[in-house]
């Protein structure tokens, strides 16, 4: 009876814990672009983006939930990949379907 009780206690706390999350998460399907750093941090009188920067690009993929993830998608390898020294902002864009099979890709944009 002991067990029980300690193993329902589990699966509750397991069933509704959750994480502090900076972004969305769909169960079932999420495709979603979040910016991270300052969008105006190289002005144009207009205030947008600028044309012409530089853009590089990192992927990583996940695969069967957390059991196997490959590839590197950090901003150091995407600044790499295109030729950049100094960035200006960066933008994530995650894919998953039923968190089996996931992509998150990291573009940087810079001089």
């Amino acid at each position: 009876m002991k067990k029980a009780i300690i193993l329902s206690g589990l699966a509750a706390a397991a069933l509704f814990s959750g994480c502090a999350v900076e972004q969305p998460r769909g169960m079932i399907y999420s495709d979603y672009t979040i910016n991270h750093g300052d969008a105006n941090a190289y002005p144009t009188s207009s205030g947008a983006k600028v044309d012409g920067l530089k853009k590089g690009v990192s992927t990583a993929n996940g695969y069967v939930g957390p059991l196997v993830a490959i590839g590197d998608a950090s901003i150091s390898t995407a600044a790499k990949n295109g030729g950049i020294s100094k960035i200006y902002y960066v933008d994530w864009k995650v894919n998953s379907i039923l968190g089996i099979i996931e992509e998150y890709q990291c573009t940087v944009y810079g001089e």
